[in-house]
């Protein structure tokens, strides 16, 4: 009975203990830290394009278009593949979208999750055509799917602020 008592308080005290000092929690024995950005700010200049090979992180969706592969890395953007020779595809550049889970391709044009808001970019020219805002709910769960803690819901962090991104921490 005294070991028992001894491993139960052992470990309700070190459940507490966060030794990176983050704002991290775990879920399902994972750790995560959610990055947030201004709304304005992902609005503004949150997409990028260029002509370098970004390393993947988090591989999701994977769709084909006329010789390109588009790749969705969850959360953080699009990689450019060309294809037009299957056994040597070239990664041909990267789009920056942060907080992209899905994406879809129609007549040369790219419409993709920009966190709460979709985005329209023509494939050709590389440029936002259009910005349909709050179209989408934020992310209410980590991806192991479950909620997050009261200190990351809207109302308890700065004003215009919303998840782009959950990192692992272990």
């Amino acid at each position: 009975m005294k070991y028992i008592i001894v491993l139960f308080v052992s470990v309700f005290s070190l459940m507490g203990c966060n030794p990176q000092g983050e704002d991290v929690f775990a879920t399902n024995g994972s750790v995560y830290r959610p990055i947030m950005m201004d709304v304005n700010q992902m609005r503004s200049n949150g997409i990028s394009f260029t002509n370098e090979a970004i390393p993947m992180k988090n591989p999701g969706k994977i769709l084909s278009y006329k010789e390109f592969v588009f790749v969705t890395d969850i959360y953080r953007g699009i990689h450019i593949i060309n294809n037009s020779n299957p056994n040597s595809p070239i990664k041909e550049g990267y789009i920056t979208i942060p907080g992209v889970t899905d994406v879809h391709i129609k007549n040369g044009i790219l419409y993709a999750n920009n966190s709460i808001d979709m985005v329209a970019i023509d494939l050709l020219n590389r440029t936002v055509l259009k910005r349909i805002e709050n179209v989408f709910p934020e992310e209410t769960s980590t991806p192991d799917g479950m909620p997050f803690l009261p200190e990351y819901q809207p109302e308890n962090r700065p004003k215009n602020f919303v998840i782009v991104e959950w990192i692992k921490v272990s």
